[in-house]
């Protein structure tokens, strides 16, 4: 299972994947300059990106 976790707009703390899903989609809609960052955790590996709207 794949967990992602960041800071969106909508407050969603935590989303979590299938064995059998092929890719992870989150929609969501910001002001321009706005940061926020996503955490990708699978088994003890995780990465985190930073990102700019």
């Amino acid at each position: 299972m794949t967990q992602v976790s960041g800071a969106y707009p909508e407050d969603k703390p935590n989303i979590h994947t299938r064995a059998a899903d092929q890719l992870i989609q989150l929609e969501f809609s910001e002001v321009p300059g706005k940061c926020f960052s996503v955490k990708v955790i699978l088994d003890d590996a995780e990465i985190v990106e930073n990102f700019i709207v």
